[in-house]
């Protein structure tokens, strides 16, 4: 598919161009670009920026806050479209207006979650800008380990979790705590969450409806970590083939590789003729998901042009 033509401008006016496939998201051309312009990834007080990306529309000359989830595609962007990228907070100070903005703009995504994943239902701790959520997830996981070796672990059908966002959101990630058990590599006994890459590759914001949707992979296990986890004895018992079919049983994916070793290219295999990117692995949906993304990255050229040369 041929790349489209974009005009970016950051927070001093400088102008460029680049050529981008049209299924790369927001988040990652934020991201990308960031790195370009070699902008910090952390505030002066040690926390992740997040950027801002605004499309504006030549109809109207409003801009228009776009998604880090969104695709060029799906966002509709045309050839020529123009986007300003810059961070949201500046010079380590707390701008309360984007904060109430983002907390607003979470509150909107959120009201049509359920719509779309009948499964997940939320109460606030407040009717306008809450920064506290309480999501229950009426689907099947692991609420504890087996009780003997080669059993089911034991299952339930009804998860909560508690999201609070903090006085540092959005240039922070929010903070996480399952009130229900659940039995998963990535959350310990107590109920933490490990964040991992979402706290890492927190630059570009994903918004509270995106953070949710992971929860919801992973409590189906399609989005897990046995390499570095947060509860080891749950990535022991991933580990293990004969616990695949578990895991499949309530939507999983029963192999995950971290991205840092997917990234790797000495572990890569011939995708053509072994139908495999990992050597020796099938392909997951995630991880082939993950490998678009990475390539879609390494084509992004951010090109500085004249002003003059934007029509």
């Amino acid at each position: 598919m041929p790349g489209k033509k974009l005009y970016i401008r950051d927070t001093s006016e400088s102008a460029y161009e680049c050529e981008i496939d049209p299924a790369t998201t927001i988040g990652t051309i934020a991201a990308e670009f960031f790195e370009a312009r070699d902008w910090p990834q952390q505030d002066s007080y040690g926390s992740g920026q997040r950027a801002v990306v605004e499309y504006v529309d030549p109809r109207t000359g409003k801009n228009i806050r776009l998604g880090a989830d969104q695709s060029i595609e799906q966002a509709n962007l045309p050839d020529g479209a123009m986007l300003y990228i810059y961070p949201e907070a500046v010079a380590g100070s707390i701008d309360m207006r984007r904060r109430l903005a983002a907390m607003k703009s979470d509150q909107e995504d959120m009201s049509g979650l359920p719509d779309g994943y009948p499964h997940i239902s939320y109460e606030t701790n407040r009717d306008d800008k809450p920064d506290e959520y309480t999501i229950t997830f009426n689907c099947r996981s692991f609420a504890a380990p087996p009780i003997h070796e080669g059993e089911r672990p034991e299952f339930s059908d009804l998860h909560q979790v508690k999201i609070l966002l903090t006085g540092e959101y959005p240039r922070e990630a929010p903070l996480l705590e399952w009130m229900t058990k659940l039995f998963h590599p990535n959350v310990n006994t107590d109920g933490l969450v490990c964040l991992g890459p979402l706290r890492e590759r927190y630059l570009p914001g994903l918004g509270l409806k995106r953070i949710v949707l992971l929860l919801d992979e992973m409590l189906h296990w399609r989005n897990y970590d046995f390499w570095e986890p947060y509860n080891q004895e749950a990535a022991e018992w991933a580990m293990k083939p004969a616990n695949w079919p578990y895991i499949e049983e309530i939507g999983g994916i029963r192999f995950t590789v971290p991205y840092k070793e997917l990234i790797n290219p000495e572990n890569w295999g011939d995708t053509e003729k072994k139908g495999a990117f990992f050597k020796g692995t099938p392909q997951p949906p995630h991880l082939l998901a993950q490998w678009k993304e990475y390539q879609l990255r390494q084509k992004i050229r951010f090109n500085r042009i004249n002003q003059s040369a934007i029509s």
